[in-house]
């Protein structure tokens, strides 16, 4: 006897659930709460492991847009096979924001490598560093403020009102419309910059740490996500017009 389920009940929506609760907020929060715990612990394991340009937190900053960079290639590809343009021109441009992302993180190899800033970089970066974000507001700053109302959104206002924003959206955009699955990871970009934003680090048993490099890591972990969000999606359409 074959075992039928209604859709959207069977053993690979169970499954999919769980890999989305995984990865959407047990994920995130494990870390947000991890760092904060060894922070106010022991600043000194948070400063030694944590709070370096080649640290754990640094490292991470760099390999996240470049998982990010990985999946939007493989959505050119399958966006140019589906006869998409305009996905496909926004898969190039996540690759390419993705990668410029990663090198800006690691100075384009200085902090591996050990090359000192000169030129241009000497005059006008604040830290002496080969990159373009330590130079002015305009790359770092400005793009980071962007970033964050996206995030706001994506998480906390588009899930709220799904089918009026696919009412105003071209057409190309309708099946990529974010849901409460990126809830979570908006509240934490938020709040790993609050303290920074109150004022209070330090303070009781919030942790003295960069909280600016704190909100980095939840912000390029949404870039993944939102990138699997769209290969997922995309996956979902192309089902349903098969079935159509």
């Amino acid at each position: 006897m074959t075992t039928t389920y209604p859709a959207g009940t069977g053993p690979a929506a169970q499954t999919g659930f769980a890999v989305k609760l995984f990865f959407y907020a047990i994920v995130p929060t494990a870390v947000f709460f991890a760092l904060m715990t060894i922070g106010y612990v022991s600043p000194a394991a948070y400063e030694a492991y944590f709070n370096g340009e080649t640290a754990y937190l640094e490292i991470l900053h760099i390999i996240l847009p470049l998982i990010a960079a990985i999946m939007s290639f493989r959505l050119i590809l399958a966006f140019r096979r589906d006869g998409n343009p305009p996905m496909t021109a926004f898969s190039v441009l996540a690759v390419a924001a993705s990668v410029f992302a990663a090198g800006e993180e690691a100075s384009y190899g200085q902090h591996f490598f050990g090359w000192e800033a000169d030129g241009v970089f000497l005059e006008l970066n604040d830290q002496r560093e080969t990159n373009l974000h330590n130079i002015g507001s305009w790359f770092d700053q400005k793009p980071r403020a962007i970033l964050e109302v996206i995030t706001i959104l994506a998480g906390l206002v588009v899930p709220f009102m799904q089918e009026w924003v696919r009412g105003w959206l071209p057409k190309f955009m309708k099946p990529y419309v974010t849901g409460f699955w990126f809830m979570p990871i908006a509240i934490l970009i938020q709040l790993s910059e609050l303290p920074k934003r109150l004022d209070i680090a330090g303070v009781g048993i919030i942790p003295d740490i960069r909280y600016s490099e704190f909100q980095e890591f939840f912000i390029f972990y949404f870039l993944v996500l939102a990138v699997w969000h769209i290969s997922e999606c995309r996956k979902r359409d192309i089902a349903g017009r098969a079935q159509a």
